[in-house]
């Protein structure tokens, strides 16, 4: 029996990456009829029986630390947005949607802006203050062109496993290319009639990278985070944390409730105001849900 990580999922053959070589694999029957399917990421354990890697099975897929459904990956250490500052347009509720499932997923999310170099001085200047927030949240907010914070990547994915995830055209697999130069993953411009990338990644991949890996993955403009309860949600804007303690209900929301100091704090310029809106805008989308029997 050889251990190893599934590094490549495509057309229901699995890559796995082991210290003896990399062997391409087919799951057990079992898997589909548990409806527990591999996932770029998962420790296995699989048999062979040709030294030319490829009749080989995954026979176990050992218990995961954490997984997501989009991207479909487990067992990571950090999950990184990728977001463009233009072409496409920067979508901010996105990016909070991705926080939300990256750290409901117990994973740490970092913030990756592309393509700066395309924004007016004071645009620029204005996303450094985002930058300060977003610091202060100990979340990682990076500017692709800034040589400094493509090094802070680096050492993060030193000894890690990231995962690149956001919208198509934004530079997923451009920024792995800088990262790794060994690396020549296909690219694409934006599609100008969509505004939006096409889609080059058609399916997740790890890289070996510094002793870790780096993931690209496709693209996509909707995210899904209907797995986080109402009552939690909360807490995965981590600046509500100081302010609600002094809510006058112990189970604020932090909606429509009297004497709420979170919407204070968002009154004051204490809370940015989008993540505030942001949040109830999830918040009022669970409160919609039709209940699941």
């Amino acid at each position: 029996m050889i251990n190893g990580r599934i590094i490549k999922a495509m057309s229901g053959e699995y890559v796995v990456d082991t210290n003896i070589g990399v062997f391409t694999t087919r799951p057990r029957g079992i898997f589909r009829h548990k409806n527990n399917a591999p996932k770029v990421g998962d420790f296995v354990d699989i048999s062979t029986t040709d030294e030319e890697h490829d009749q080989s099975v995954i026979v176990h897929i050992h218990p995961r630390k954490n997984e997501f459904i989009r991207p479909a990956v487990s067992n990571i250490d950090y999950l990184a947005i990728v977001m463009s500052v233009k072409s496409p347009t920067i979508d901010w509720l996105l990016i909070d949607k991705f926080i939300c499932s990256s750290l409901h997923n117990e994973t740490k999310p970092i913030l990756i802006l592309t393509k700066c170099d395309l924004l007016a001085e004071d645009d620029y200047k204005a996303l450094e203050q985002y930058k300060l927030y977003y610091d202060d949240l100990d979340i990682s907010l990076l500017f692709s062109i800034n040589n400094h914070h493509l090094n802070q990547l680096k050492s993060l994915i030193k000894d890690h496993v990231v995962v690149l995830t956001g919208q198509t055209g934004v530079g997923k697999s451009t920024l792995i290319n800088k990262l790794d130069q060994s690396k020549d993953l296909e690219t694409q411009e934006i599609s100008t009639k969509l505004g939006r990338g096409k889609h080059t990644t058609r399916h997740i991949e790890l890289f070996p990278f510094k002793g870790g890996y780096i993931g690209d993955s496709p693209g996509f403009s909707q995210l899904d985070v209907s797995m986080i309860e109402m009552q939690s949600l909360k807490y995965y804007f981590e600046e509500f944390n100081r302010f609600s303690k002094s809510c006058k209900f112990r189970e604020c929301l932090h909606h429509r409730e009297p004497k709420c100091q979170v919407k204070k704090a968002v009154e004051e310029g204490s809370i940015m105001k989008h993540r505030y809106d942001h949040y109830i805008h999830l918040l009022e989308a669970k409160m919609n849900e039709k209940p699941k029997y």
